[in-house]
């Protein structure tokens, strides 16, 4: 191979490396976010709303705090020490804040080499694999009470609840500022 072709080469390895890099960014927010969905069901489970309507109102105040809040949340609703589980969720809160607000601006340099970029598919793969473990270990301790609760819900409760999770396209909340609407740029849905 010429070594015009063999750059080509290169630069579409790297590319393809590149948007895997990406993907596994994706798994490691989608953790985050799956942590974050967990400790709300866990502060819903354990929380002392009677009524529908409460109920409602609880899980929309929950859906609206950081992990640190959620944490702190469940903390008081449990009432007992978590310990390490704790000590766990506050490193997936760093995690997860490291990665929204500043992975890629600290990694920039390491995306324009192959070495970077699996160094990078590493720590990411990394970070989902150790939030999920929290998740995973949150669900165990918890797994009862939200049992439980899943019981204790009437038909109607239920699916209002699963109205929440599954909301219809006008309740999804604000769009994203300056997005254009679809159709209004040329080559764009």
């Amino acid at each position: 191979m010429g070594k015009k072709k063999d750059r080509a080469l290169a630069r579409q390895e790297l590319r393809e490396r590149f948007q895997e890099v990406h993907l596994d960014y994706a798994r490691a927010m989608e953790q985050a976010q799956e942590l974050e969905h967990t400790l709300i069901l866990i502060s819903l489970a354990m929380g002392t709303a009677t009524t529908v309507e409460a109920l409602e109102s609880d899980a929309l105040d929950l859906a609206r705090k950081p992990i640190e809040r959620l944490r702190r949340e469940l903390g008081s609703r449990f009432g007992g020490e978590l310990g390490q589980l704790e000590r766990d969720i506050d490193r997936v809160r760093r995690i997860r804040n490291f990665l929204a607000h500043n992975y890629f601006h600290e990694r920039s340099f390491a995306l324009v080499s192959m070495e970077g970029c699996e160094y990078m598919g590493d720590e990411l793969l990394r970070a989902s694999m150790f939030i999920g473990l929290v998740t995973e270990r949150l669900m165990d301790k918890f797994e009862d009470r939200i049992l439980s609760f899943g019981e204790n819900l009437t038909e109607e409760e239920s699916e209002r609840i699963e109205a929440l999770l599954e909301p219809e396209v006008d309740s999804f909340g604000a769009p994203i500022p300056g997005l254009p609407e679809p159709g209004t740029v040329p080559g764009m849905l």
